[in-house]
């Protein structure tokens, strides 16, 4: 496991063999928020507005690594959950049908 400084949050992105490591504190709280709006398919001028920035300034995050790579993050984090929900709810349904049938 890596080194982390003290307080700091550190997510892991994997894509294929590349490795990145983003802490909370590279990015600001707004664009925290709109990288995960835009992560879950958010307009990027309503993620503007809400965030309150102006599209250019949204624009400029977009080009910076860190936020790419923070919506990267987002959407594998959202995929993951919605893959858990849909996985319980699998078993869900599975279980029943199954004490129904017998």
């Amino acid at each position: 496991m890596a080194w982390r400084a003290p307080g700091t949050d550190h997510r892991r992105s994997c894509v294929g063999r590349k490795v990145a490591v983003v802490t909370a504190s590279t990015l600001t709280e707004s664009q925290q928020r709109a990288a995960e709006m835009l992560a879950v398919g958010g307009d990027p001028e309503s993620v503007a507005v809400a965030v309150g920035v102006s599209a250019r300034t949204l624009r400029r995050w977009r080009a910076m690594p860190e936020f790419a790579e923070a919506i990267g993050i987002a959407a594998a984090d959202t995929f993951a959950e919605a893959r858990t929900a849909v996985l319980g709810a699998a078993v869900a349904v599975t279980t029943t049908a199954r004490a129904q049938s017998n």
